[in-house]
């Protein structure tokens, strides 16, 4: 896998884990792709829900 792929996906699962503890069930992946500092597309090229995210 590229490095920059494995960044993007570290990324999107500490953030995601971030908002939720902090906001519970209330987060979209577009709060978790600016979280991520990544867009929205390559948040759902990765994981298709904020739950699929968070089951890494």
């Amino acid at each position: 896998m590229r490095s920059d792929t494995e960044r993007n996906r570290r990324r999107l699962i500490k953030a995601a884990a971030y908002l939720v503890a902090r906001r519970g069930s209330s987060v979209r992946m577009t709060d978790v792709a600016e979280r991520a500092e990544v867009s929205p597309a390559t948040a759902y090229r990765h994981f298709g829900s904020v739950d699929e995210i968070l089951s890494q």
